[in-house]
């Protein structure tokens, strides 16, 4: 009799929570809801908005609503409150937290009265009016509501200034990727994944050629286009060929690694490696040699990993702020140069603003990201608008540049009284450095690096390298199969990998690679050869399966013979069969092994060991001599015996 009752409440709290999901306002800044957004439709969209406005303009915003469904009555509200204070306060408003009053009564249109464009888009004018005297950046809640209440919230900003400024504009300079995950398993079949993303990325960065961005390409990603059977992927390779032309490139590891793991692993040579391989790849991608004098990083650093990339001819860094140490006394963001500290080294640096950085985000929605980064911005410049002073803003390594993303930062950026893009070069170049106290330069350090996680696969990758180096001196010239081996010990050491089994599996299929190639290369066996004479040639059959000319060292070794032309020389593998043959010069006859041993050039790779079986029939000049001693020895003592024989008989009477 109680289940009714019971059944009724509940059947309200499922209608109560779905009422509750329609009507709550969504929040746009952030990560879950945005993520949240990206898979559920939204009924509106920000298509552009003003970049900035001035006294008596209107704010113009354009928005695809989605109309279908929607009760009459149903309007488009735009609230804009006081002006942020702080970056701080900027960064609540992006979580939709304002707590500020409004500036302006809320501008309403009834969706009634406007007529849409064909793709369901509206223009909605906010008369701005007077907002004061004084510059300022506006939190603006743009909300799509019907007689029941709020429907779906956008949460941007307006930028209000004055007057033309004719002070300095703040510099942005942009580092943005061309990067995919490792796309070279251990196994050596590459499998690019996201290469639809990659293709539109591409795309975008050449579309907006005319920001002043720099390109930051993972050289294992272009390797795996240059490698890639996709027609799409010649047309990719052509586009960032383009972008070279006009856009610095800087240089990176052939994967992303974290370089305090290397140095503290004891692989400070493969970071050369990463290097010196990165830069080829890059080099025949764009046809010219990457910026090696910039180091772009928004991983981890150590005193020790700026030292080593110094001594490697970094002159200027660009690390991420949340990488350094704090500089307690700065009550602003820095946008100036600064010393980067290491243990024994420094170079100049500038820091990527993490915050700018995380507008760079996918999974939001794209235009409202890149007004946001243009509001951050001014956010910025009025910390001190009239000091030239510059920002630089990293895309993490995962984004895919869009074009919705980068049209709305160029058409912001372009004619922009009070903001500018420019080239990194620019920041070292044209902003006074900052200073710390008594006039000196200010000098940072990077913050404690975590433990290394290279330790219990650093022996293993060391050997390897040592046997890959000695295996380059036997195949000359080098065959495509050892590229692929350098680029997957390379591939060991990427920060993308999880675990030491994960590098483990990389550095086993190297060693794999390596003896494979050796075992292409065969020596005679079980064979027995018969000398005649005591100086005689032994032919030596070496077969080489490779498909490429090899180099070799041989060493031939036995107790019972001589080598008169010496028993080690260098050979030139260059067909199938090649024979040798070694003078020799037996000491004994009789049956006796022959040990053969077929080494690297460099003497410090064993490719193999054969056993041959000499057996020698021709008698030596010791024996001779003996033998003849012998004979002389008993021809005497026969005379001899002869002689006392006859003389014993001629004695006896008659």
């Amino acid at each position: 009799m109680r289940a009714q009752p019971t059944s009724a409440r509940a059947l309200l709290a499922v209608a109560c929570a779905a009422l509750v999901a329609v009507l709550a306002p969504p929040v746009t800044g952030g990560g879950a809801t945005a993520h949240a957004q990206a898979q559920v439709p939204r009924r509106m969209t920000l298509v552009s908005q003003s970049p900035y406005v001035g006294p008596g303009a209107d704010l113009v915003f354009r928005l695809r609503v989605e109309r279908s469904g929607l009760p009459a009555g149903s309007e488009v509200v735009v609230t804009v409150y006081r002006p942020v204070q702080t970056r701080s306060e900027f960064a609540q408003t992006l979580e939709d937290r304002i707590g500020r009053p409004a500036a302006l009564e809320p501008h309403r249109v009834a969706l009634a009265a406007v007529t849409p464009e064909a793709n369901g888009d509206v223009t909605v004018r906010v008369p701005v009016g007077e907002l004061g005297e004084t510059n300022g950046v506006f939190p603006t809640r743009v909300d799509l509501r019907d007689p029941a209440g709020t429907l779906e919230r956008i949460t941007t900003h307006l930028v209000y200034l004055t007057s033309a400024h004719a002070g300095p504009k703040l510099g942005l300079a942009m580092v943005l990727p061309v990067h995919a995950p490792v796309s070279l398993p251990p196994d050596g079949q590459r499998r690019l994944a996201g290469f639809d993303d990659l293709v539109t990325s591409v795309a975008a960065l050449e579309a907006n050629r005319s920001l002043p961005y720099v390109v930051q390409a993972t050289p294992e990603t272009v390797a795996a286009l240059a490698a890639s059977t996709d027609d799409r992927a010649d047309r990719v390779l052509e586009s960032l060929r383009r972008l070279g032309i006009d856009h610095p490139v800087v240089t990176r590891p052939f994967v992303g690694v974290n370089v305090p793991d290397l140095v503290a692993a004891g692989l400070s040579n493969e970071l050369g490696h990463q290097l010196i391989h990165g830069a080829e790849v890059l080099t025949d991608a764009f046809v010219q040699r990457p910026d090696t004098r910039t180091w772009v990083e928004t991983g981890p650093l150590d005193p020790e990993s700026v030292d080593e990339l110094i001594r490697r001819g970094v002159a200027h860094f660009v690390v991420a702020d949340s990488m350094l140490e704090p500089v307690p006394e700065l009550n602003v963001t820095l946008s100036r140069p600064f010393v980067l500290g290491g243990r024994e080294e420094d170079a100049p640096a500038v820091a990527a603003d993490t915050d700018l950085s995380a507008r760079f985000n996918a999974e939001r929605d794209q235009v409202l990201e890149a007004h946001h980064l243009l509001a951050d911005l001014a956010v910025l410049w009025l910390d001190a608008p009239a000091d030239r002073r510059a920002v630089v803003a990293v895309a993490p390594p995962g984004w895919k540049a869009t074009r919705a993303f980068l049209d709305v930062l160029t058409a912001g950026l372009t004619q922009n009284p009070v903001m500018e893009a420019v080239a990194v070069e620019t920041v070292f170049t044209a902003v006074t450095p900052a200073l710390a106290g008594r006039g000196l330069g200010l000098v940072r350090h990077p913050a404690p690096a975590s433990p290394g996680a290279l330790d219990e696969v650093a022996p293993a990758i060391r050997q390897a390298r040592g046997r890959l180096a000695s295996l380059a001196t036997v195949l000359s010239p080098a065959p495509p199969s050892m590229a692929l081996l350098q680029e997957r010990l390379l591939a060991a050491q990427s920060a993308e990998l999880g675990d030491s089994r994960a590098r483990q599996a990389y550095v086993d299929a190297v060693e794999t690679g390596i003896a494979d190639q050796l075992g292409a290369i065969e020596m005679p066996t079980g064979r027995s050869i018969t000398l005649t004479a005591r100086q005689a040639q032994i032919p030596v059959t070496f077969q080489n399966r490779t498909g490429s000319p090899v180099k070799v060292l041989v060493t031939v070794q036995s107790d019972k013979l001589e080598f008169p032309d010496g028993s080690t020389r260098s050979l030139d593998l260059e067909r199938r069969n090649t024979t040798e043959r070694f003078e020799v010069l037996a000491r004994t006859s009789g049956a006796f092994p022959l040990r053969i041993t077929l080494q690297s050039p460099d003497g410090n790779l064993l490719i193999g060991q054969a056993r041959l079986t000499v057996r020698s029939t021709a008698a030596s000049s010791v024996s001779l001599v003996v033998s003849a001693g012998a004979l002389f020895f008993l021809a005497v003592w026969w005379a001899r015996h002869v002689v006392r024989g006859r003389r014993a008989a001629r004695l006896v009477p008659a």
